[in-house]
């Protein structure tokens, strides 16, 4: 997938915004006043601090603007890291599927709270349509949200809008505008 991301975060009004999520109101389109962006890139810097490495199961790096994730083994799990570290956070990134199989049976997404161990939340949506919320443990996954369908998702090759909020125990995902799943861990 090819992604470009920005991370914004306030504690002072990121409670807010999750209460208007968490109330069924459309997520906002920008940051919330007061916000503090913490990260910002459109990778046309491919020394910005992002992960470039190949692995046996693929590869992560930066292309024509863009930020890759290519796996080249069909159950492996890729993902690139910026190598910065945030407490509470907003997420959002504008990520477009490149290649997939040709049932678009893939996912992609954000991930949050990462450790060098393998530890943390991973927010996926699939090519074909489909989102979950998984928690990441010794490099193992389980789902804290099931894979659902959601029309919110632009299949195939478009380009999605994710937002992803992690505060405290509180976890929600948003695609194009529309709120997906929230769950606490």
């Amino acid at each position: 997938a090819l992604v470009s991301i920005s991370c914004v975060c306030s504690t002072a009004n990121l409670p807010d915004f999750i209460a208007d999520l968490i109330g069924g109101e459309e997520a906002q389109q920008a940051a919330p006043p007061g916000s503090q962006i913490l990260l910002e890139d459109d990778f046309s810097d491919p020394n910005s601090g992002w992960e470039k490495a190949e692995f046996d199961a693929g590869l992560v790096g930066y292309m024509d603007g863009s930020y890759f994730v290519i796996s080249s083994e069909p159950s492996a799990a890729m993902w690139g890291v910026a190598g910065r570290s945030f407490e509470d956070v907003l997420i959002e990134v504008e990520a477009t599927q490149v290649q997939a199989p040709a049932n678009n049976n893939n996912d992609y997404g954000v991930m949050c709270r990462l450790t060098y161990t393998g530890d943390g939340y991973s927010f996926n949506i699939s090519g074909d349509g489909y989102y979950s919320i998984q928690k990441m443990e010794s490099n193992s996954f389980s789902d804290l949200v099931e894979w659902t369908e959601s029309s919110a998702i632009r299949k195939g090759g478009a380009t999605n809008r994710i937002q992803v909020i992690c505060h405290g125990s509180t976890l929600v995902l948003v695609v194009n505008g529309e709120k997906l799943a929230e769950v606490i861990d």
